[in-house]
């Protein structure tokens, strides 16, 4: 983890309590609700913030925090950058490594395209940070079913396991030019309607307060509302064996 543990708080917002960072400076509230609500959006629910909780690296989990965009490592060794892009899709960025991916400046990336099965109707912001966590954290099993992951993977080993940055700059670069490759490489166009969900100061209202399943009618049974069956079940998998550990 790139950050030291020092103390725990309770988040105002989600009132969970979590990890303070050395870092940080604002002791009210946890780095993970200050990335998700950077995006002008209806507030997750509870359940979704502890389920996004689990893997921050507040929670001790595994998915590092900048600003409002989340960093994780596959298993292939490629790291990623995910950030907001709609209601049902991240945007993906994929680096030579995690620790370009943290420190992204003069690092080229590649831009895969991963939609979500199935899905047809908004879910929570935390858990369509969850589910893309999971499934680019798992890579190499996710990219027999995904095939842009599965190119990013096979670029990588076509240069060198470990490639240095001028030797991936340059594939990149490469990559990009080759108008055959172009869908592939990135970058895309972005809508400029998709500006409106971010907002880079954003200020909690003094009224806030986080949305009760209970009010809304959220079925406990189900850990994320409108979510595929094969999603559903990733996570599932996932809770049960954090569970054994």
């Amino acid at each position: 983890m790139s950050n030291n543990i020092c103390e725990q708080k309770q988040c105002v917002v989600c009132k969970i309590p979590f990890h303070l960072l050395t870092n940080i400076t604002d002791e009210q509230i946890c780095q993970t609700c200050r990335a998700v609500f950077q995006i002008n959006m209806e507030p997750p629910l509870q359940k979704s913030l502890e389920l996004l909780r689990t893997i921050t690296v507040e929670g001790n989990g595994f998915v590092e925090i900048d600003g409002n965009e989340f960093i994780v490592e596959g298993t292939s060794g490629l790291g990623y950058r995910f950030e907001f892009q709609n209601p049902y899709k991240m945007g993906v960025e994929c680096y030579r490594s995690k620790a370009a991916a943290l420190n992204s400046e003069n690092e080229l990336c590649l831009h895969p395209c991963i939609d979500l099965d199935d899905e047809i109707i908004e879910i929570p912001i935390g858990d369509l940070v969850f589910t893309y966590a999971m499934t680019l954290s798992n890579d190499i099993d996710c990219a027999k079913q995904i095939d842009t992951l599965e190119n990013c993977i096979s670029f990588r080993d076509s240069i060198s396991f470990s490639p240095t940055q001028k030797e991936w700059n340059e594939a990149v670069d490469t990559r990009r030019n080759n108008a055959a490759e172009q869908r592939f490489g990135g970058p895309f166009h972005v809508d400029e309607e998709d500006d409106i969900w971010f907002h880079e100061d954003f200020d909690f209202p003094e009224d806030f307060d986080v949305i009760n399943e209970e009010v809304i009618g959220t079925d406990d049974d189900t850990t994320v509302a409108g979510m595929s069956q094969r999603s559903q079940e990733r996570i599932d998998r996932f809770m049960l064996d954090l569970e054994r550990n």
